[in-house]
C-alpha cells in the first residue's frame, strides 16, 4: 500500500473515530493522522500529500468547532485571551506609569528634605555663634561702658 493511501485511509478512520494504532482520544492533527498511518512525521506536509493535508486541517478545525459548541465555549477562545493579555499589559504599563511618578516625586522630596536639613542646621549654627558672640561682648564689658557703646558694638556684630 503506497503512503497515499495510508494517509487517506488513517484520516478516515480518525473522522469516524476508529483509530487502530493510535489512542482514540487524539484528536484529528496532521502528526495523529501520520502516527495513524504509521509514515514519517512531516510526510502530510509535503507537497504531494497537500490535498490531504488541507483535509486534516479543514477536519481539525470542524472537531475543534464541535467541541466548543459541546462545552458551550466560544468558538475562538484565543481572541478572548489575546484581549485579556492586551488589558493586563495595558494596566500594567499604567501602574509602572504611576510607579515612575511616584519615584520621581519621592526622589524631588528626599532632595528637599535634605536642603532643608542643611538649613536648618545652619539657622541652628547661627544662633549658637549670635548667642557666643554676644557672651563674649558681655564678659567683656564688664568694664563699666555705657549702655549706648553696647548697642553699637551688638549692631555691628
Amino acid at each position: 500500500m503506497d503512503n497515499r493511501t495510508k494517509l487517506e485511509e488513517a484520516l478516515q478512520r480518525l473522522i469516524k473515530g476508529e483509530p487502530k494504532n493510535i489512542d482514540k482520544k487524539r484528536k484529528i492533527t496532521p502528526s495523529a493522522v501520520e502516527d495513524e498511518a504509521r509514515v514519517s512525521r512531516s510526510l502530510l506536509r509535503s507537497e504531494n500529500y497537500s490535498d490531504i493535508f488541507k483535509e486534516t486541517i479543514l477536519r481539525k478545525e470542524e472537531q475543534k468547532k464541535k467541541t466548543d459548541e459541546e462545552y458551550n465555549r466560544p468558538a475562538n477562545k484565543t481572541t478572548s485571551i489575546n484581549s485579556d493579555v492586551k488589558a493586563i499589559k495595558k494596566e500594567l504599563n499604567n501602574e509602572k506609569e504611576k510607579v515612575r511618578k511616584l519615584t520621581e516625586t519621592n526622589q524631588t522630596l528626599t532632595q528637599t528634605n535634605a536642603e532643608l536639613f542643611l538649613l536648618l542646621v545652619s539657622i541652628n549654627q547661627d544662633a549658637r555663634l549670635n548667642k557666643q558672640l554676644e557672651e563674649a561682648v558681655n564678659s567683656t564689658t564688664n568694664v563699666n561702658i555705657s549702655s549706648s557703646i553696647a548697642e553699637l558694638l551688638r549692631r555691628n556684630i
